[in-house]
Formats: C-alpha cells, structure tokens, sequence
C-alpha cells in the first residue's frame, strides 16, 4: 500500500540562481517576465516533500526531484512556460527528458489545484520507488 505525503516545505539552494536569471531577463535584456519571477519567488519559499530544485531553459523554468543536469534526464519533470502577450502559462509534464506525457493551461501555477498536479507528477517517482 502507498501512501500520499502531504506537502511539507524544503528549499532548495538552486532558487536563488532562478531568481537571479529572471531578474537578468528583465532588466538587462527587457523581457516581460514579472510573473515569471513571482512564480520564482512563491515555489522559492515553498517546502514540499518531495525536494524540488529549479533549471531553466531559455524559454521555460524546469521542476524536478534532481537538483543536477544528469539526474533530471530520467526522472520526471514539469516545465513551466509564460506566455507574455498572452498572459498565461503552460505546464509541460515529462516522463523524463523529452519525453512529454501532457501539457496544460493554468492561469496560475501556483494556485493549489496546478501546485498538487504538479507535486503528484514529481512524486510519482519516489511514490513507485517505494513499492
């Protein structure tokens, strides 16, 4: 039997380099991506079980149970792309790199109903792992 963890906050030390990235974005190179940054800002302070670490790419922030490159290619992820003119985001889940299962529109990824999709598709992994 499997049992579901409840959310519990743990950050991770990568955030700060997001961060960091984002706010390059904007200021030096004039992107509009303060939402962006907001999202940074609010998974930063999250703790949640499992770790999530953050990457980025050039066109979306990665989520993953792995904190390095080499971990992330294997396990699930969850990209999450804003679209400026459109002010929306798309989540992006993967199997593992690449490997693209669904994607989704949310007007928040950070509202409580994107958070637990995007939690349970990271825990999927430790929950089999488990077994």
């Amino acid at each position: 039997m499997t049992r579901e963890r409840p959310p519990q906050m743990q950050s991770s030390p990568g955030w700060d380099r997001v961060t960091s990235f984002y706010r390059d974005l904007i200021d030096q190179h004039g992107f509009e991506q303060h939402r962006m940054l907001d999202v940074v800002a609010h998974y930063s302070r999250m703790d949640t079980k499992p770790v999530i670490h953050a990457s980025t790419s050039h066109a979306a922030l990665g989520i993953s149970t792995a904190e390095t490159y080499p971990g992330r290619l294997g396990v699930p992820m969850v990209y999450i792309e804003y679209h400026a003119t459109k002010d929306t985001f798309r989540l992006i889940f993967q199997k593992r790199q690449g490997d693209t299962e669904r994607t989704k529109n949310v007007e928040d990824p950070t509202a409580p109903e994107a958070l637990n999709d995007i939690l349970a598709w990271l825990r999927a992994e430790q929950i089999m792992g488990e077994q």
